[in-house]
């Protein structure tokens, strides 16, 4: 019997065109539940403003760049952010746990 652990992701970069990718590829797995899609940027926003094609996104609003909060809601934070910004809040996030590929 296979046993597959849920887990809860969030997103940095969430507004540019990887994440809104990933947020398409997330959506579809099945183990898999977006608790938190972080902008810098457009922090309270909703995302389907910009986005009207994810109103199936649980968190309607994007989230500002909050580290204590990420650890709070995700087991992973994904970050589709710009070559560098990643090192920052991802890292921050993870402590010190990272894996680039």
């Amino acid at each position: 019997m296979n046993q597959e652990k849920h887990v809860r992701a969030a997103i940095v970069g969430s507004t540019g065109y990887g994440g809104v990718e990933l947020i398409r590829l997330l959506l579809n797995h099945p183990n898999v539940t977006i608790t938190s899609v972080i902008s810098a940027s457009s922090a309270g926003a909703p995302i389907a403003e910009g986005y009207p094609h994810l109103n199936e996104v649980m968190c309607d609003t994007l989230d500002g760049v909050d580290v204590e909060e990420m650890r709070r809601k995700a087991d992973v934070v994904f970050t589709a952010t710009p070559f560098g910004c990643e090192r920052t809040a991802g890292a921050e996030a993870a402590g010190g746990r990272t894996r680039r590929h």
